[in-house]
């Protein structure tokens, strides 16, 4: 059984590198999102990269699993493992919906969304400094606008 991670925003495939399963664990990258794209759409371009011909299970971390439940509805793998993640937008925290649909987020400078990595360390409580601070440096935040 081929098994398909996606990663939580922010985050790639180092995020299953301490994951042990007897089976491997092929991660799938993110995609830049098209303009007003659903979150149905970005799934549906995601899964392209699984291969159906054979049983499959999907993995999703944090959004990564909200990414997973919808590919879910699309292909209906095996088993879906959800880690960090709600499995539903109705099992989200309201401040999160409430976030989500005030433009609030557009109001803020990018800059802020990359405090220096000892804040950053400190504010997510990474265990793992060296792999927390290898994410950070591989990630692009130019994305948020």
């Amino acid at each position: 059984m081929n098994v398909y991670a996606v990663s939580g925003l922010g985050a790639d495939k180092r995020v299953f590198e301490h994951l042990t399963l007897d089976v491997e664990i092929i991660p799938i990258d993110w995609l830049i999102p098209n303009r007003n794209e659903s979150i149905k759409s970005y799934s549906e371009r995601l899964s392209a990269v699984i291969d159906t011909s054979k049983e499959f299970a999907l993995i999703g971390v944090s959004f990564g699993g909200l990414i997973a439940t919808e590919i879910n509805q699309i292909l209906h793998p095996e088993k879906v493992i959800l880690i960090s993640s709600a499995q539903t937008k109705r099992e989200l925290r309201p401040i999160y919906k409430w976030v989500g649909k005030s433009r609030f987020l557009k109001l803020i400078p990018a800059s802020l969304f990359n405090p220096p990595r000892f804040l950053a360390k400190y504010i997510i409580g990474a265990k793992n400094a060296q792999l927390f601070y290898d994410i950070l440096d591989d990630t692009d935040l130019n994305f948020v606008k």
